[in-house]
């Protein structure tokens, strides 16, 4: 039996990013399900609650004066398994027929099924564009999202021991998150051995890099990047420190993070313009500028030799192209 507060239930429950990446693996052959995993964990970090049919239950002298007792509804797959459905929304619910619900914490939910072997596992949203999740995949799940969860403690004593200067517990702290699967802590590792650890140890630094590159990070790429650029490994490879600007640039399109973008963004106008129209450049240059300028105005210290260096970039396409326009 579940137990849970009174409240009302909220059936603005907020998952529409993992409603259009099960969209997008009905309509895509090709595409994997496991984005629709990692926002499952996003959520689920965030206190991700679910709308839950259920059946309440008498009440009994376990449970508190403002608890209600209740056990969810189960779904009978053609084999015989038995799924607790759970809903992300109000209109997948009511395509089904009326019942008692709750809002619950996905996350309880994975603990109920993973503890009590009479349920085979879950599925989310049955009368739609369903999405199945058995009893080791939920044990999975689970299992991850406390991983993550413990990463992202050792990644904030690790930032807090960086800022401090600490930097043998930040070096400390950033490997157990990494350890963990932390990317960010991946990549601030490299930052560590490239500028904080005595002596420095750049071949350190760039295996952190590539590691986390390979994962999506924009900083590592564009400084792994970097490190190709000067040399720093060997000979000078300006032609794969481009290739890595440029895709650096790619991904940093996709969230647009002022810490991020706009060192992608330089890079590209000083180092990489090749494949952009001078259009184009021009617009990168405008928007690195107004990126740098208001991370500056939030109280990033350390960002006015960057935000000159965009400015210069700036001037020059400004110098050479703008007069042509008018």
């Amino acid at each position: 039996m579940f137990q849970a507060e009174l409240s009302p239930i909220a059936y603005d429950i907020g998952c529409k990013k993992v409603e259009d990446l099960i969209d997008l693996w009905y309509t895509d052959d090709n595409y994997d399900d496991w984005p629709i995993l990692l926002a499952l964990q996003d959520e689920i970090m965030e206190g991700l609650k679910v709308i839950l049919p259920v059946i309440f239950m008498e009440e009994n002298d376990n449970l508190g004066p403002n608890e209600v007792g209740f056990d969810p509804l189960h779904l009978t797959s053609k084999n015989g398994k038995k799924y607790i459905a759970v809903f992300t929304n109000a209109e997948e619910l009511q395509k089904g027929e009326e019942c008692s619900s709750v809002a619950y914490p996905l996350r309880d939910v994975l603990t109920f099924v993973i503890n009590y072997n009479k349920v085979d596992g879950i599925v989310i949203n049955p009368w739609g564009n369903l999405y199945m999740l058995d009893a080791p995949a939920c044990r999975n799940l689970y299992k991850n999202t406390r991983k993550r969860t413990e990463a992202d403690e050792y990644l904030q004593k690790g930032s807090d021991a960086y800022l401090a200067k600490d930097y043998p517990t930040a070096l400390e702290y950033y490997t157990k998150a990494a350890e963990l699967g932390s990317v960010e802590a991946l990549g601030n590792l490299g930052y560590c051995y490239y500028y904080r650890t005595n002596p420095v140890d750049k071949r350190k630094a760039a295996e952190c890099w590539q590691k986390a590159s390979e994962q999506g990070d924009v900083c590592s790429t564009y400084k792994l990047g970097d490190l190709y650029r000067r040399g720093e490994l060997g000979e000078p490879d300006l032609n794969h420190a481009k290739a890595l600007y440029h895709v650096a640039y790619n991904l940093s399109k996709e969230y647009m993070n002022y810490y991020e973008f706009p060192d992608a963004y330089l890079r590209i106008l000083k180092y990489a313009r090749e494949g952009f129209t001078d259009e184009e450049l021009l617009n990168m240059a405008y928007d690195c500028v107004d990126a740098l300028q208001t991370r500056i105005h939030d109280g990033d210290q350390l960002s006015d030799a960057v935000l000159k260096d965009a400015q210069e970039q700036l001037h020059e396409l400004q110098t050479r192209l703008e007069p042509m326009e008018s």
